[in-house]
């Protein structure tokens, strides 16, 4: 153990009336009559209520004990899965944990397994202290584990979680049997400490170390920690030893990384194992030896930063790609004059030399210079961002960040990313967006938090998720924030959805700002129950956009629905745009959503050009997944109902993250509109559909506005004679008149695609005009 408690039988006989090994210090009887509360609370601590986590069910206390229900079925513990107790110790008081002693049982589709962690820092930190794996039977199983060894004190509290997980089903239950849960163990209380702190200094000052001294403390003897990078905000406990090392890093440690670097009765030590540059903070606590009682509040303190000698390398860099751009950010090294970034479309394998004088750095592609064949400094500086422009889509780039000290060079780090056309709705182009979102349920909140969606590989270090509230009518304000991480992994035609818990989401209206750091843009801002405006945070200014469901309003979720449901993306499509909401769906946590479809290839761009009395079709794709092969499709006749036929195909690239360029003739166009499509066909048989392009040939010009399919019901194609004047205009007009929409008709244009889906079913008129001539044009939703 990093430290040892103080519990020798002479610790009875000391002056501050210890309390010895084996008191019961708190029991949970999880009863109808207890509830959640303890009972049997030792004194001189505290204990908490018995609670769940978000991701369970609100507890059913019976006469059996405690249940919920909603374990996950995954084969490890998850965040937001587990029961948990706390004891505090009051201010000056050390606490000891030695046993606990609990019974559970589970359901026939319970939990197959569950793993117990303490934890003294709010579970910053945590170890595990036992996992148990559960028999396939309801029978009740007792547990104890002894020797733990379990400390906190000054008014920290120490936490248990008990995670349950790999259930058969989320409806079966796992309860911690009534009148089992108890901890046994020690408490010291206050002691009297020394009362004046000394004074530190340092000196041989080196890159990798410094001396120590430390003198004026009335202590009889001294704990000295040391901490990097931020002050020393933990103290020891009182009846505790600790083990020093003056080798920073090796010895026993207070809570947030601080380590004992020296115990005893003198008056210096030499600190080493330090790194060149960084700053670090020290607190030396006075002790009397008797009871090993320490000075707690306002130790000595100082703080140094060693030699600055060798080049440090740079600090969790990320990249970050977006439509022909790359942002990248790091944090600055400790110990550097500069930083350089190059960037190549082959991995770099050259290294820096001299002071950097040679080397011309350019954030636009291709324009460095000075450093090697096609390998282009991008960045030379002090700062901690670059934007790297002029980039193809789909091409993957290699970016090494080197820094240097003097005319010395680190080796150098690599990034590598893609650039892709993403959504235009999105901020940036991005390409991950809010796919589900859960904030209210009947009973206690279960398992609220967001889900992203994007193209698999996709890294979700440079985004975070920033959560407003309803203030005032119109306005929002921020109230919590964090990071995000992890890989978007494959499970659709390329695509993935990762699951984020964010328990106490407000229930009343709010809003989601999707925040990527690296580039510093607003990617989206969800909206839910009330458009609203954010009056500060990385969203301030922005008015969040709602989702829209098929009738065209803006699904919420109330109080009234059941726990286990959610507000998902529905539809087929690789960006927001593509999808509606449904509310009350059951939720699909970290997997892409039961009614969701993404496209196996990512298109860039389809189109079709007559060329002579031949139409070229010409298509872009920025990704593929499993892709065998293309077709083209034709249909001929606007009356036909659109019934296409196969008239040419090219094989797919596969699995490919590259861009891939394919073209096809129709040799033969039919005379008058011609409407094609693309299919694509998986290895296993699975196929998508493109958008339709429309393209007219021959001398089949009717004087009539034409439209296709009647009924329609998700895109409706028109015709009409080639406009003569620039201030030609389409309207589609409701059964009354009134205006739905318009769009202005290029001169020479004979066609365009309306996406009537939206539209609730009924007869509608399409109205064209070309200087003095209109044309009228009925058709019906279906």
């Amino acid at each position: 153990m990093r430290k040892t408690f103080y519990t020798m039988l002479a610790a009875c006989l000391l002056a501050y009336a210890p309390v010895c090994v084996g008191q019961v210090l708190a029991k949970w009887p999880a009863d109808p009559i207890s509830m959640k509360n303890p009972t049997n609370v030792a004194a001189s601590i505290a204990a908490s209520p018995l609670i769940r986590a978000n991701g369970i069910s609100a507890i059913n206390f019976t006469s059996g004990g405690a249940a919920a229900t909603g374990w996950p079925t995954a084969l490890r513990k998850e965040s937001v899965d587990y029961y948990e107790i706390c004891l505090t110790p009051d201010a000056g008081t050390t606490l000891s944990i030695t046993e606990l002693f609990f019974s559970e049982r589970r359901s026939a589709d319970g939990i197959r397994a569950f793993e117990v962690y303490w934890s003294n820092d709010g579970f910053l930190t945590a170890a595990r202290l036992d996992s148990v794996p559960v028999p396939d039977d309801i029978n009740t199983r007792s547990h104890g584990l002894n020797g733990l060894n379990l400390d906190a004190c000054n008014g920290n509290p120490i936490c248990l979680r008990f995670y349950g997980y790999n259930a058969e089903s989320e409806t079966g239950s796992w309860q911690l049997a009534a009148n089992s849960l108890e901890i046994q163990g020690s408490i010291l209380s206050a002691c009297t400490p020394p009362d004046a702190s000394g004074a530190v200094s340092f000196s041989n000052l080196t890159a990798n170390s410094f001396q120590l001294n430390f003198s004026g403390g009335n202590g009889d003897s001294r704990l000295v920690a040391v901490r990097a990078g931020a002050p020393v905000n933990s103290a020891p406990c009182n009846g505790e030893t600790y083990s020093p090392n003056s080798v920073f890093g090796q010895g026993s440690s207070l809570r947030h990384n601080a380590f004992i670097v020296y115990e005893g009765t003198g008056n210096t030590v030499t600190v080493t194992g330090l790194t060149d540059g960084q700053t670090y903070y020290v607190a030396v606590f006075e002790r009397n030896s008797a009871g090993l009682c320490y000075k707690q509040s306002a130790p000595a303190t100082g703080f140094q930063a060693t030699l600055c000698q060798a080049p440090a390398i740079v600090r969790q860099p990320v990249a970050s790609p977006g439509n022909s751009v790359t942002n990248l950010m790091w944090d600055s090294p400790l110990c550097y004059d500069e930083v350089l970034v190059v960037a190549s479309a082959q991995p770099i394998v050259q290294t820096p030399s001299g002071n950097g004088s040679t080397y011309l750095a350019n954030a636009q592609f291709g324009l460095g210079a000075g450093f090697a064949a096609n390998v282009f400094p991008v960045f030379k500086g002090i700062g901690n961002s670059v934007e790297v422009s002029g980039l193809n889509n789909g091409t993957n780039y290699y970016f090494k960040l080197f820094t240097r000290k003097g005319s010395g060079w680190t080796t150098g780090t690599t990034l590598n990313a893609v650039p892709r056309e993403g959504c235009t709705e999105l901020g940036d182009n991005d390409v991950i967006f809010i796919n589900e979102i859960h904030y209210n349920n009947s009973g206690e909140d279960q398992d609220e938090g967001v889900e992203l969606f994007g193209p698999a590989g996709t890294s979700l270090e440079p985004y975070e998720l920033h959560f407003y509230q309803f203030s005032s009518p119109g306005k929002c304000l921020f109230y919590m924030s964090f990071p995000m991480s992890g890989v978007i992994p494959n499970q659709s035609n390329g695509y993935g959805a990762v699951w984020f818990s964010a328990p106490n989401m407000v229930d009343n209206a709010g809003a989601i700002a999707l925040y990527n750091r690296v580039s510093q843009t607003v990617v989206q801002f969800f909206g839910y129950r009330q458009t609203l405006v954010a009056q500060n945070g990385v969203a301030a200014g922005m008015t969040a956009t709602q989702p829209l469901d098929e009738y065209g309003g803006n699904p919420s979720e109330f109080d009234t629905f059941g726990a286990g449901t959610s507000m998902q993306a529905v539809g087929q499509g690789n960006c927001p745009a593509d999808f509606l909401w449904e509310p009350q769906l059951i939720q699909s946590r970290g997997q892409v959503n039961a009614a969701q479809s993404p496209l196996p290839i990512e298109l860039i761009d389809f189109t079709a050009t007559l060329i002579g009395d031949r139409v070229l079709l010409k298509w872009r794709t920025a990704s593929e997944l499993n892709n065998d092969y293309m077709t083209i499709e034709r249909s001929t006749s606007p009356q036909s109902g659109l019934s296409f036929v196969e008239i040419g195909r090219v094989a797919g690239a596969g699995t490919s993250q590259e861009v891939h360029e394919y073209s096809l003739w129709d040799e033969r166009p039919e005379p008058g509109l011609n409407y094609y499509r693309l299919r694509q066909v998986d290895f296993d048989g699975r196929e998508t559909f493109s958008d339709v392009v429309v393209i007219q040939t021959g001398k089949t010009d009717t004087g009539e506005l034409q439209a296709a399919p009647n009924p329609a019901s998700g895109q409706l194609f028109v015709q009409w004679p080639a406009a003569n004047s620039e201030g030609a205009m389409l309207y589609l007009l409701d059964a009354n008149g009134r205006q739905l929409q318009n769009a202005t008709i290029p001169v020479g244009a004979t066609g365009t695609t309306l996406v009537v889906s939206d539209l609730v079913p009924g007869a509608y008129v399409l109205r064209q005009q070309d200087g003095r001539e209109v044309r009228y044009r009925r058709f019906i939703k279906q």
